[in-house]
């Protein structure tokens, strides 16, 4: 066993040696995910995550619709049952193209982080 591997399953134990209604679940929560603590980024994902939500805001002024505005091609996908599918296939496409249309265009990386954070938020 590694050492992160059996840190962590002795932070496991101890857990549940402490409560008796333990749940890996609560593990998690509890000594795991902590939203309040203060993270120092060490490659500037809070910068890019900052980016990111700020070009998405931007992308609904000029989604796809139909000739009345109310019906993007993202609903007909979601109706469809391919939201995910067709997220991921649109992610692949702006990743293959990276580097190839206007040299290094870091939008075509915001859009396929775009269409990632559409596909998860679907399932």
């Amino acid at each position: 066993m590694s050492t992160s591997v059996k840190h962590e399953h002795d932070m496991i134990m101890k857990a549940q040696n402490a409560n008796p209604g333990f749940d890996i679940g609560d593990y998690h929560k509890e000594y795991v995910y902590n939203p309040s603590a203060e993270i120092k980024y060490s490659f500037k994902e809070d910068v890019v995550l900052k980016e990111l939500t700020e070009y998405i805001n931007t992308t609904y002024s000029s989604h796809y619709t139909n000739t009345n505005n109310d019906i993007q091609s993202l609903d007909v996908w979601q109706a469809r049952g391919t939201m995910s599918d067709s997220c991921i296939d649109t992610t692949i496409k702006y990743l293959m193209r990276y580097g190839k249309k206007s040299g290094k265009n870091r939008k075509d990386l915001l859009k396929a982080a775009h269409y990632i954070v559409l596909a998860l938020g679907n399932e």
